[in-house]
Formats: structure tokens, C-alpha cells, sequence
């Protein structure tokens, strides 16, 4: 090998190891409260559970992407009873977070996009549930949402706790003349392997 092989090389090797340094892997639980964008709606309670991944591209700026599980929905009153809609998604958001040191902890600031993919639903009255996929011809809901996520939050050592909130810019109904968008609150723990 000649000098210039040996220095590639070199700097490669060197680029991977500062490349491995600036990332961080981990996993994320929390509680979420979810809606449609609808006067007659009312939020439902659920959670989220999966991976996060954290690269570190300055001192205080990371890009966190991360796949999760998680459940949405809401309910609404119809005559003579209440109805719930329950769905299940993967859901990918992608945030560019700030974290700003004051002394120990670090202050979070986090926003992006999220895209989700609908494994399916019920519809829950206190007679019945009926199970539904979602994205099919046939189907009231779309499989594909997609919008805007942010949050803030804390971070002591390797853990992270956050709230964030959730706005759906797709319209998930394919039935009605009303549009239903997806929004949320959640609060989460997250830990930094």
C-alpha cells in the first residue's frame, strides 16, 4: 500500500469513529391524549412505545428520528350513545432538537415532521366494537398521515422527558364531506443508551 492509500484509510477509520461517537440509541414510553380536528369530538386516551435514534450534529443540535407504536383516536356522542374510535399506527417523526445546558440538566426544544401508517381500528359503542383496516377501498380511513410534531423538554443525564403535540395536516376520512385531521398531546420518557 502507498502513502495515500494508508492515509485514506486512516481517515476513514477516524470519520466512522467520530461518526459512532455522535450517535445514541434508545427507547421511548409515554402517554398520549388524541383527537380529531371536529367540535363533536372528545380526546381519547392511549400511548406510544419504540426506538429513538439521536446524531449529534453540534454542541447543542441533534436530528432525532424514531419509530413508534402508537394508538390514536377519539370519541364523539351519537344518539343514543357514545361511539370511540380506536386506531393503531406506526408512526415515524423526525426532530431537529435544541438542547440548551443550564448546569447539569438540558432544556429541550424539538420539531419536525411524523409520518404514519394505519395497521387498523374499532368502532366501539357500548352494544358493539367492529374491527376495521385502514387504506382500503373499502375502508372509512386512510392508512397514510402525515403533519407536524414538536415539544419541549428536559434531559438529566441519559434520560429525556418531554411533552409534545401532534397536527395532522392529511385528511384520514375517505367517507364523509367533514375532513378529520389528527392532533394529540403526549408525555414521554425517553432513555439514551
Amino acid at each position: 500500500m502507498n502513502k495515500k492509500s494508508y492515509l485514506l484509510l486512516l481517515v476513514t477509520v477516524l470519520s466512522v469513529h467520530d461518526a459512532q461517537a455522535q450517535f445514541s440509541f434508545g427507547a421511548r414510553a409515554g402517554f398520549t391524549m388524541t383527537d380529531v380536528n371536529q367540535d363533536f369530538s372528545k380526546m381519547k386516551p392511549g400511548f406510544q412505545v419504540g426506538v429513538v435514534g439521536d446524531f449529534t450534529v453540534a454542541p447543542i443540535l441533534s436530528i432525532q428520528p424514531a419509530v413508534l407504536f402508537a394508538t390514536q383516536g377519539w370519541t364523539y356522542k351519537s344518539d343514543p350513545h357514545e361511539v370511540t374510535i380506536s386506531m393503531n399506527y406506526i408512526q415515524v417523526p423526525v426532530h431537529l432538537q435544541v438542547k440548551i445546558d443550564v448546569n447539569g440538566p438540558k432544556l429541550l426544544v424539538q420539531a419536525g415532521p411524523y409520518l404514519s401508517y394505519g395497521l387498523g381500528g374499532k368502532f366501539k359503542t357500548k352494544y358493539d366494537t367492529q374491527s376495521f383496516k385502514m387504506g382500503r377501498d373499502e375502508s372509512d380511513y386512510k392508512a397514510i398521515d402525515y403533519g407536524l410534531s414538536g415539544g419541549a423538554g428536559i434531559q438529566f443525564g441519559n434520560i429525556q422527558i418531554g411533552i409534545g403535540y401532534l397536527l395532522g395536516i392529511e385528511n384520514i376520512n375517505n367517507r364523509t364531506f367533514w375532513k378529520e385531521k389528527n392532533t394529540g398531546l403526549s408525555l414521554a420518557l425517553t432513555y439514551l443508551f
